[in-house]
């Protein structure tokens, strides 16, 4: 008894934690723009977000893979096998440094062909060998949420408070865009030290537990179809996101860019607060699928449905009342961006929470190469609207495009999270 009351305040303070970290990153990210914007311009700005563009092109890998192994090890917990459900976890470390190596070859490749879109070199150097660091913190961020371990992600939450205040010090001072990007870098090397050292209980090197880089390689080919599940969703972020944005950076402008980024970042508290509740039940309902128990399963679908609802009617609302004074305020810089665009962006955000809501149970179920396919599908859809609608329309044309494929991913996800519901 006394055991489950420490583990339900241990599960307490990790959920906490997160919701002190999503609050906090959605009120910098709407902060650092507005900073950013005042001392570098709106071009600036652009500049900006299209190095970030770049960088994300080589980085292949995504949440989806850690969560999937860690989705697999409480799968092998719910059946009693905690000695496999380690090993699994433990693999995590070969995967990280197999998608690190395979990230630091091909920035040296792409460093010297890339960079003429933005004439600069070294911020895109920067930003990249910041990916690389991404991916060991989003091996520490799996290992957390695996072992409910809220001193790592405490860590985390620092690292981004850390981060924050070291952008905030940088625009005041009116640093190069250069120094902004080398304080992310100390900020994510300060998480992915005292990270590693938190979880190193879990992260530690146990030959008797380790698989062999053939029994990896042995493993990746048995589940193919799955990994290439694993690298499908971000190509689909990549394609529609950013290949948006150097479509909008070379056929039309920097302000493009800028204008669209600040209409994401404005938005965003939905897709924050909704992430939060969506990846906060995510080992629970992996838990459930897994052990067969349709009754809770129902009764975790109605608990997500309603705080979902909750969370996205509120926001949504005061987003719309507010919206004269965000873009008379906040869009002050952003000419491009009319009541228009806003209300309209603010619905496809709208319509992008029922297909995260549904998308959690095939996750949960590692369902994840059916959902991928269908996002590339979409992504694709999205993308070549794009060369048509945004040239006629701007950015109303880009807002309709991500309209069309949020409306295809949530028939999608409702239609196969229907079943594999009815299939418990």
């Amino acid at each position: 008894m006394i055991k489950r009351i420490k583990n339900l305040k241990t599960e307490e303070t990790y959920l906490a934690l997160r919701a002190i970290y999503i609050l906090f990153m959605t009120l910098f990210q709407i902060g650092i723009p507005i900073l950013f914007i005042r001392e570098f311009g709106l071009d600036g700005y652009g500049e900006w977000i299209i190095a970030l563009s770049l960088s994300t092109i080589i980085s292949l890998c995504d949440f989806g893979m850690f969560n999937s192994v860690t989705n697999e090890a409480i799968r092998l917990r719910s059946l009693g096998k905690e000695f496999e459900a380690e090993k699994t976890l433990e693999c995590l470390w070969k995967y990280t440094f197999m998608i690190a190596l395979t990230l630091i070859t091909v920035i040296l490749v792409l460093d010297g062909t890339l960079l003429a879109l933005i004439n600069s070199g070294n911020l895109f150097s920067y930003i990249a060998i910041g990916l690389v660091l991404q991916v060991i913190i989003r091996l520490n961020e799996a290992i957390s949420r695996a072992h409910v371990n809220p001193r790592g992600f405490g860590v985390l939450v620092f690292s981004y408070i850390l981060e924050s205040i070291l952008l905030v010090i940088c625009i005041t001072l009116q640093t190069s865009i250069e120094t902004l990007a080398i304080s992310t870098l100390l900020s994510r090397l300060v998480f992915v030290s005292v990270g590693s050292i938190l979880n190193r209980k879990w992260l530690s090197f146990r030959r008797a537990n380790q698989r062999s880089v053939k029994e990896i390689v042995d493993f990746l080919h048995l589940n193919l179809r799955k990994g290439l599940g694993f690298l499908a969703m971000p190509v689909g972020s990549l394609l529609l996101f950013d290949a948006s944005n150097l479509i909008l950076g070379v056929i039309m402008s920097k302000e493009f860019v800028a204008s669209l980024s600040l209409l994401r970042i404005s938005t965003g508290v939905i897709r924050q607060l909704s992430s939060a509740i969506l990846t906060s039940y995510s080992p629970t309902l992996s838990r459930e699928i897994f052990s067969g128990n349709k009754i809770q399963l129902l009764s975790l679908k109605s608990q997500i449905r309603n705080r979902l609802i909750f969370s996205t009617v509120i926001p949504f609302s005061i987003l719309a009342l507010a919206s004269d004074f965000i873009i008379s305020e906040y869009f002050k810089n952003a000419p491009l961006v009319t009541p228009l665009i806003f209300i309209v962006f603010l619905l496809s955000v709208a319509i992008d929470v029922p297909w995260n809501y549904r998308s959690v149970f095939l996750f949960a179920a590692n369902e994840h190469e059916g959902i991928a396919k269908r996002f590339l599908l979409s992504s694709l859809i999205g993308v070549v609207s794009l060369f048509y609608l945004a040239p006629k329309f701007g950015l109303l044309g880009i807002v309709i495009a991500f309209c069309i494929q949020d409306i295809l991913l949530t028939r999608y996800t409702f239609l196969r999270s229907s079943a594999l519901i009815r299939s418990v």
